[in-house]
């Protein structure tokens, strides 16, 4: 016996933020098979012939601003009426939400929430950011290679060491990933300095890393203090988001010396109101992080005495909620300021 699923293609490459859907014939064998077990199946798994309610403390979900929107993010002209079923909106995001608690969805968000703590409640126990396999991945891939949104990074960078800089503050910055990746496809000055804020456990993995490879130009701090910080650029890329306390705008404020150029890279911005979300960061390993508000983030840092001198997109990151489909957006973005 067999029937008729839509399905939603979830292997489909995520380069772009692509997704697709297709009808396809399924058998039932086919379809038990596939059915997820553990955790994740205590979310996925629905009665036949009743609505299963999503758990208590699940993330709110909004009405899609439009109504062709399905509840995965994806555009399907003529379904504004199914989705007005709560049945089929329950499938889909359930679906969705079991997806982006499976090993295989890394990178995905998932919901809305007003703090951190209130977040980190509603998420499975991860230990977060700081273990070394996070760290073992950029000193294998990320210290060899560049991607296309390091190369706005790189020309500025370079502008900058032209005009005169001579030393990096790189917030986030791993086992000084950029320091290494970035020398292959430009020159530095030979007296540079590249000063790594990281976690405590990558900052050691780096320390040993540099020793390696010779490195003198590169020390690490676990310290966000900026009492001390005088570099001449300050760079920081796909980390801010996730720092729970800590504000671009109140490190420049604190700095020894104000740093003449701020490089930023993979910023969750978008037009409408900040919020707090959630991601599957590699698939085993689940956090929080905030999403801002464009205009006001922009705002902030010029108040600190800059100028927004250039801005780009990073279409290899998106923002994509099942539960909240109106807030999502194709791209991340980048930005350069320079101090006026």
């Amino acid at each position: 016996m067999h029937m008729i699923a839509i399905v939603i293609a979830e292997n489909l490459p995520r380069n772009e933020g692509q997704f697709g859907c297709h009808v396809r014939r399924e058998s039932r064998a086919a379809k038990k098979a596939t059915e997820p077990t553990g955790f994740v199946a205590d979310v996925a798994r629905r009665p036949r012939m009743e609505v299963q309610a999503l758990p208590e403390n699940s993330p709110p979900i909004t009405t899609d601003t439009n109504p062709n929107i399905m509840p995965h993010g994806v555009y399907f002209p003529g379904f504004s009426s199914l989705a007005r079923l709560p049945l089929l909106r329950d499938w889909f995001v359930r679906r969705r939400l079991a997806h982006y608690l499976s090993p295989r969805g890394g990178g995905l968000h998932f919901g809305r929430f007003q703090t951190f703590a209130e977040a980190q409640a509603w998420l499975p126990k991860s230990s977060g950011f700081d273990n070394e396999a996070f760290s073992d991945e950029y000193v294998q891939v990320r210290t060899q290679r560049v991607f296309a949104f390091d190369y706005p990074v790189m020309f500025w960078l370079r502008e900058a060491f032209g005009s005169g800089a001579r030393s990096v503050f790189d917030i986030g910055g791993s086992v000084a990933v950029h320091y290494y990746a970035y020398q292959k496809f430009m020159t530095f000055p030979p007296e540079v300095t590249w000063r790594v804020c990281e976690l405590p456990v990558t900052c050691c993995l780096g320390r040993e890393l540099a020793a390696r490879e010779g490195a003198s130009a590169v020390e690490f701090t676990d310290s966000m203090d900026t009492s001390m910080v005088s570099a001449d650029v300050w760079m920081a890329a796909g980390v801010l988001e996730f720092l729970e306390h800590t504000r671009l705008e109140d490190l420049l404020k604190c700095a020894a010396r104000p740093p003449r150029h701020v490089l930023l890279n993979k910023l969750p911005l978008y037009r409408g109101e900040q919020f707090v979300s959630t991601q599957n960061a590699d698939g085993d390993h689940f956090v929080p992080h905030y999403v801002f508000n464009r205009e006001r983030y922009i705002a902030a840092i010029e108040a600190c005495g800059y100028r927004l001198v250039d801005s780009w997109d990073v279409p290899e990151r998106v923002y994509q909620d099942p539960s909240q489909p109106d807030r999502d957006f194709d791209a991340y973005s980048g930005l350069y300021f320079r101090r006026i």
